[in-house]
């Protein structure tokens, strides 16, 4: 017997689904039989629910945090898991911070390419001479990575 799933549902349930990857997201068939059962939410705030748990998550194990397995759609559908509270204050300010890092490291990358092949060709005294002009201020690090044998030395 095949299950006519609502197309709200359906919508909902590749959302979970995707978001869940590569957790399993659970029967749809019970899913489906909660979500007939109760009385939700509508189906964008759902989604919208879902999208901020998953960027929540995201963020945490991009920070080596612990982060929960989600839940069968089922049980998560049970729990009233979307009115979870999230501090999306805290969410936007990790966020300000993830994109200071990345920010910081495009500027090093940048910084890389622009002075990696003349640390490769240069002296070790027109390097010593470098880093101690303004222009060289603060490149400790790209000489250490591109000539380490100029720094240990020292």
């Amino acid at each position: 017997m095949k299950t006519d799933y609502t197309p709200d549902f359906n919508l909902v349930w590749d959302a979970y689904r995707a978001a869940a990857f590569p957790n399993p997201a659970g029967s749809k068939f019970e899913a489906f039989e909660v979500w007939r059962k109760n009385e939700l939410p509508k189906t964008e705030d759902i989604i919208e629910a879902i999208r901020i748990q998953k960027s929540n998550n995201v963020y945490m194990m991009n920070r080596k945090e612990f982060v929960p397995q989600w839940k069968h759609f089922c049980r998560w559908l049970k729990g009233r898991c979307w009115e979870d509270l999230i501090d999306l204050q805290y969410l936007e300010r990790q966020k300000a911070v993830m994109k200071k890092e990345a920010d910081r490291d495009r500027a090093m990358q940048r910084k890389r390419e622009q002075y990696s092949p003349w640390l490769k060709s240069a002296t070790p005294e027109e390097i010593q001479c470098w880093l101690n002009s303004s222009a060289g201020k603060d490149m400790g690090w790209l000489v250490k990575e591109v000539r380490p044998e100029i720094v240990e030395k020292k």
